[in-house]
């Protein structure tokens, strides 16, 4: 995970590989912008969803910090 500013502060989570890196690149090379893409309901966003989680109580913290991170 990394905090960064840039223009404003981004926090940035990542990680992952094995069946995560296959399945990305087949998406991509399959069906990213063509008709096939959307939500299909097989996919579980539970991992998605905590990693949401994660981040929006870091920016929570940050943003309740007097004072500014470096």
């Amino acid at each position: 995970m990394c905090v960064q500013k840039a223009g404003g502060w981004h926090v940035r989570v990542a990680g992952g590989s094995g069946r995560g890196a296959t399945t990305r690149k087949e998406y991509t090379s399959l069906r990213y912008h063509k008709p096939s893409d959307k939500v299909q309901d097989t996919w579980d966003l539970a991992r998605a969803v905590e990693e949401l989680q994660l981040a929006f109580h870091i920016g929570l913290q940050v943003a309740n910090t007097a004072a500014i991170p470096t």
